[in-house]
This record gives structure tokens, sequence and C-alpha cells, in this order.
């Protein structure tokens, strides 16, 4: 029991340290919020234009909520259904937070300047979730759970850093 009680303080704690990373951009939308276009692309087309834009309000204040709120439900899960691989579970709590500081970070300095493409981050965190899907989900990560195909896990993985590669040195 005592031990349970002390993996939730801790569960707690890093949940914590993710929010308050989460937090860290805003406070650079906060500081440069008057230089800021009144609408900001939050979709891009192939071409990398914006093709969907939300106030900037919006994006400086809303939308950091809504994602910090996913991000408590994440934790939720992983604290309702335990995942026995200790390393997974930590990649499955932080990786939300990274992508979020990465793309919001991206959204912001693209409405500060048009030329700045948001293809590559965006083609680069779809690979790295190729790659981790690819590395992770093969191992029996829950109780109740057959692990995935290994043929599969390989093919994911080679898909991931195929993309990786076509990120860097292609857009």
């Amino acid at each position: 029991m005592e031990e349970e009680t002390k993996m939730k303080k801790n569960s707690f704690q890093e949940l914590g340290w993710a929010l308050g990373l989460m937090l860290l951009p805003v406070l650079y939308a906060i500081w440069v919020y008057q230089k800021l276009p009144e609408n900001l692309a939050i979709h891009f087309d192939l071409s990398g234009k914006g093709n969907a834009f939300l106030p900037k309000f919006l994006i400086v204040s809303a939308f950091p909520i809504v994602m910090m709120l996913l991000e408590v439900m994440i934790y939720w899960t992983t604290i309702a259904k335990d995942i026995l691989n200790r390393t997974f579970k930590h990649l499955i709590r932080w990786i939300f937070p990274f992508t979020f500081v990465s793309l919001y970070l991206a959204t912001i300095y693209r409405g500060l300047n048009e030329s700045f493409d948001v293809r590559k981050i965006a083609t680069m965190l779809v690979a790295l979730v190729f790659i981790i899907v690819g590395n992770y989900l093969p191992k029996k990560i829950q109780d109740d759970r057959e692990p995935m195909n290994r043929k599969w896990a390989h093919l994911l993985v080679l898909l991931g850093f195929l993309i990786f590669i076509m990120a860097v040195f292609c857009l």
C-alpha cells in the first residue's frame, strides 16, 4: 500500500514537470504576443501555406489549456491501467509534452516569420512516432495484451527512419 502511494506521488510529480514544460512556450508566446498577427495558421497544406487559422488569443490561451487537459488524461490512463514496461510508460507520458512544445513553438514562430517551414518539423515528428511505435509496441506492454508481430515492428522502424531522412534532406 505504501509503495503504491509513493508511485502515485512520483506520477503526480512527473505530471507537474510535464505541465511545467508545456507552459514554457506559452510564456514565450505571451512575450511576443504583440508581434504576432491577429490570426495564426494551425493547419498547413502540402506546400506549407496555412489553410486554417485561429485568433492569436485562442492559440496563446485556450489551445495550451486543452493540450494540458489531454496530458492529464494520458497520465490518468497510465495510472489507472499500469504499463509494465517503465521505459514505455515514461515515453508515453513525455512524448505528448515534447510534441506539443515543438509544434506550438513552430506555430508561434511561423506567425512571426512567414518563410519558416513547418513541414520539416511535422515530418520529423511523424517519423519519430513511427520509430517509437516500431520499437516499443512489439514488446509485451500490458498484462492482457499480445505483443505486435516482429515483421510489422521492423517495417514501422524502417518507415520511420526513411521518413526522418526524407524530412531532413528533402524538405
